[in-house]
């Protein structure tokens, strides 16, 4: 099979929101005036949003310590490469809101109006990796998923951005995301990982100190660095970046 062969695109995702869960999220339960506001501001959403997705499914060709090499493309972390040490496929994938919905959110000038919105642009990047998360599952039988982004962890530098976009090609201009000179991407609710099988769900959270971050999904996990990566724990984590897993 050719990388070109291996390429899903997902455009047809679809998006329906559940009011009640964004409703706590925003923390409006029982302001009768600005759940109305919010609610026609998630309807406008849910006329025009059109998250997308992409993913290839590449063999590993070699690995060593602090890197795997897929398609001659070298992506180096020690904890990347410990995480994927039994795995022999790994899944270099896209996930966006829309240009559609990012357009909509950054042209409302009512700031609280443009908070919402793009907290919904957020959403709508969740519900894109979970469309690939599903599709992994439906047709390779993978029954569990983690990831991880260039730059969430200083042990994988946001540069390697470069290298995914060069594995995805010009599939990425198809889903309208761009890579930037800084390394970030536009959409701004967008996300390039690597995604891999996993017999135990991993997030970068659990190798981050950080303790005023409103993404994290797990609990630092001090004992990993030395009891499953070997690694200085003082040396992993960069709080500037902002971490999608």
């Amino acid at each position: 099979m050719t990388q070109e062969q291996s390429l899903v695109i997902l455009n047809q995702i679809p998006f329906k929101l559940n009011l009640d869960e964004q409703l706590e999220n925003q923390r409006l339960v029982g302001k009768q005036r600005l759940i109305d506001e919010f609610t026609g501001i998630v309807k406008e959403a849910e006329t025009l949003a059109r998250p997308k997705a992409l993913f290839l499914k590449l063999d590993i060709a070699d690995r060593g310590e602090d890197h795997i090499t897929i398609v001659e493309k070298c992506l180096t972390s020690r904890v990347l490469s410990v995480n994927l040490a039994d795995r022999q496929e790994a899944y270099p994938a896209l996930a966006t809101c829309g240009t559609e919905i990012d357009e909509w959110a950054n042209s409302k000038t009512n700031m609280l109006h443009q908070f919402w919105a793009k907290s919904i642009a957020n959403a709508a990047l969740g519900i894109a990796i979970a469309a690939i998360e599903t599709t992994l599952h439906d047709r390779f039988n993978i029954q569990m998923t983690s990831l991880m982004t260039p730059g969430s962890l200083i042990d994988w530098p946001i540069s390697q951005q470069t290298i995914l976009f060069d594995l995805f090609g010009d599939a990425a201009r198809k889903i309208g995301v761009s890579l930037t000179d800084s390394f970030l991407m536009t959409p701004l609710s967008t996300v390039s990982c690597l995604m891999f099988e996993s017999d135990t769900r991993f997030f970068s959270c659990q190798l981050c100190p950080k303790t005023d971050c409103q993404s994290r999904r797990a609990a630092f996990e001090e004992h990993l660095f030395t009891e499953k990566y070997a690694l200085d724990p003082n040396n992993v984590a960069d709080n500037d970046i902002a971490c999608h897993n």
